[in-house]
């Protein structure tokens, strides 16, 4: 039996419908008949049905059907009546609270997927991708159709398989196989300029660290192989762009060794007494550590000695200078000197002089002549005279003679005075 009011399935001996609470057609068309009910029964269950009772109060008026459906003296006869009027009331407010009841919890289940999808946001873009996905599970196992959430499950699942190569990359860091991370590094770059979105903002931070890391550790190998400072300058260069702790620390070993190699350069340029090229190597360092401690003071030890050989080399150059001139009036002035005379008589009684020259000069000359004068021993003039000595040409130091002979003089005890030489310079 099914009720003609609202379709309900009903048992097949109901009377009233105990989903709407009204009195049941029966399926022959008769009205329905409650066993061991009265005209004044019947006329309850009407009013039952209409939602309102047609029986007039004592005063006339019409009053409620639930006041109305019996009078209090009616109520002692027949008590169901009241229960069969609350049915579908009740029924319905059953109904009712059962639906409020399914919308809070599907609301509440709404606020709690989308509280995880937005704490899955959060933790995605701190990098927290494990996190992430964890609370995006949880959403989906609650709403499989939100959309939403299955399209952020796609993109951590990406972002996932990233730091996944990451941790690759940095093992391969680790084992010091640099090219085979070199490549997988350049590989993940390029497949994160087509992953758009602020989700894979922590992977490429990450990605740039790694760089930063790989660089420091080429340099760090190519440090021993470094010897001069230009490499090493050249390598400071590359690495100077570099942020992090570790090419801080790298950056300051390059320093550290420059200001080494520079010690080491203008040291040995110092003993060598290039003292300008030293000066250069010290200044090579101090470029790259200005506050380098050892170099300073090797510059001003290099200053130092460069003034002392400066002053000494000017003092060299004034002696030998005056040196020089002493010499070149000695030339000019001096050049031949009489190393002994000899006078003797020849066979015929005549006097012979005979003189020995030298030349003292600092260079070779030439054409000598002297001029001499011969003097008794009491000093009376006997004779001057004039001849030129031989060799003609003759080295500094070496000897050249000369001879005199004077008929008119036939005494050997005399004296002989050179007053006078001429000579050229070579």
């Amino acid at each position: 039996m099914y009720c003609h009011h609202c379709g309900k399935k009903q048992p097949e001996d109901a009377v009233y419908c105990n989903q709407c609470g009204r009195l049941l057609q029966p399926e022959d068309g008769r009205a329905p008949l409650e066993p061991e009910q009265g005209p004044e029964q019947q006329e309850a269950a009407a009013g039952v049905e209409s939602g309102l009772s047609a029986v007039p109060d004592r005063e006339g008026g019409l009053l409620p059907s639930s006041v109305q459906a019996v009078r209090p003296d009616e109520r002692k006869k027949s008590p169901g009546w009241l229960i069969w009027g609350l049915i579908p009331f009740a029924v319905l407010v059953l109904s009712a609270g059962g639906v409020f009841a399914y919308y809070v919890h599907e609301d509440n289940v709404n606020s709690e997927v989308r509280e995880w999808h937005m704490q899955a946001q959060q933790a995605g873009l701190a990098g927290d991708y494990e996190s992430a996905m964890k609370l995006l599970k949880q959403a989906s196992s609650k709403r499989p159709a939100y959309e939403a959430v299955q399209q952020d499950i796609v993109a951590v699942q990406k972002a996932l398989q990233d730091k996944s190569s990451l941790q690759q990359i940095s093992g391969l860091m680790d084992n010091n196989s640099l090219n085979e991370a070199e490549l997988q590094l350049e590989q993940l770059r390029s497949k994160l300029l087509v992953q758009e979105g602020t989700l894979f903002e922590p992977i490429r931070a990450e990605l740039e660290q790694l760089n930063v890391k790989l660089e420091v550790q080429k340099a760090e190998n190519e440090l021993d192989s470094l010897n001069t400072v230009d490499a090493l300058a050249a390598k400071y260069k590359e690495v100077q762009p570099l942020t992090g702790a570790a090419a801080e620390a790298l950056q300051a070993k390059l320093k550290d060794k420059i200001a080494a190699v520079s010690n080491k350069e203008a040291s040995s340029l110092l003993a060598a007494k290039k003292f300008t090229e030293a000066l250069a190597a010290v200044q090579s360092g101090l470029d790259y550590e200005p506050g380098n401690e050892p170099l300073l003071k090797l510059q001003e030890q290099i200053k130092q000695q460069k003034q002392q050989f400066e002053d000494a080399e000017q003092a060299r150059i004034e002696h030998a200078m005056q040196i020089a001139a002493e010499e070149d009036l000695r030339n000019h002035t001096s050049a031949v000197e009489v190393v002994r005379l000899e006078q003797t008589l020849d066979d015929n009684g005549n006097l012979i002089v005979t003189g020995h020259l030298k030349n003292s000069a600092t260079r070779p000359i030439y054409t000598v002549k002297v001029q001499f004068t011969v003097s008794s021993l009491e000093g009376e003039l006997l004779a001057a005279g004039e001849a030129d000595a031989a060799p003609n040409y003759v080295e500094p130091g070496d000897e050249m003679t000369f001879t005199w002979a004077s008929p008119d003089i036939k005494q050997s005890d005399v004296k002989v005075v050179v007053d006078h030489a001429t000579w050229y310079l070579d």
